[in-house]
């Protein structure tokens, strides 16, 4: 299958050698690149810190990042463990459920009440897991680490990335990715490249950006992460 990936660029490159392992004719797409904020760690301890993002690890400043290695990182999944693992924090633990408010709730079962929690964060997230530590009784610090910028492309641009051939299949990761995506696949030129595409969202708050034309062919990850959006692209490539 002829298959879109929407990550930022680094990231959709090891996509990319996924799906070729899978058969796949991958078409890199990337809607967003991440920079880091530069925006210092608060003073004063720490219990531990907790991520929602892979991309979080990499942006902390380096001075910053030396003071904060000796503690344990709640991780909200797999892929954001191994990105802090990569980052040279050695004691990650994963919550149960890959996704904010899961997180939130393995925290509150597994550290005391009235913690100070480091959340390293990006400027737009989701506000599950604040909520869910804030009403666990945390302390809960949130720094903002990195920005997503919105990637521009020209209509004749996406031509070409495209190579005049229709996808199969869009991967969608992120809510923002998928307002992005929507008001690029909707551009005269562009759309009848995705006239008969399907839609692999890693949530449903993902899918609930396309507009119906598009949310009509939307099919949602098991869980919020890209084992199991890779999962269900194999049961449409299955079913073919």
């Amino acid at each position: 299958m002829r298959v879109v990936v929407t990550r930022p660029e680094l990231a959709a490159h090891r996509t990319a050698e996924k799906l070729v392992a899978l058969g796949h004719d991958p078409v890199l797409l990337p809607l967003t690149s991440v920079v880091p904020t530069g925006h210092a760690i608060p003073e004063g301890d720490f219990d531990a810190i907790v991520l929602t993002s892979a991309n979080a690890p990499a942006a902390i400043d380096p001075q910053d990042l030396k003071s904060l290695l000796r503690l344990p990182v709640w991780c909200v999944g797999a892929a954001t463990a191994r990105a802090a693992q990569a980052a040279g924090f050695a004691n990650t633990l994963t919550g149960d459920g890959g996704d904010g408010a899961a997180l939130a709730k393995s925290l509150a079962l597994a550290i005391r009440r009235g913690a100070r929690l480091l959340y390293l964060c990006g400027e737009t997230r989701s506000s599950d897991l604040e909520i869910g530590l804030a009403a666990a009784g945390f302390d809960v610090v949130p720094v903002e680490v990195y920005r997503t910028l919105t990637v521009s492309y020209m209509t004749g641009e996406l031509i070409a990335i495209l190579s005049h051939r229709a996808a199969d299949s869009v991967l969608l990761y992120s809510a923002e990715g998928a307002r992005i995506f929507s008001e690029l696949g909707q551009m005269p030129k562009v759309a009848q490249h995705f006239e008969n595409s399907e839609f692999f969202c890693i949530s449903e708050r993902t899918a609930e950006q396309l507009p119906p034309q598009f949310r009509r062919r939307a099919r949602i990850a098991s869980r919020p992460d890209e084992a199991s959006l890779l999962a269900l692209l194999k049961t449409r490539s299955v079913s073919d």
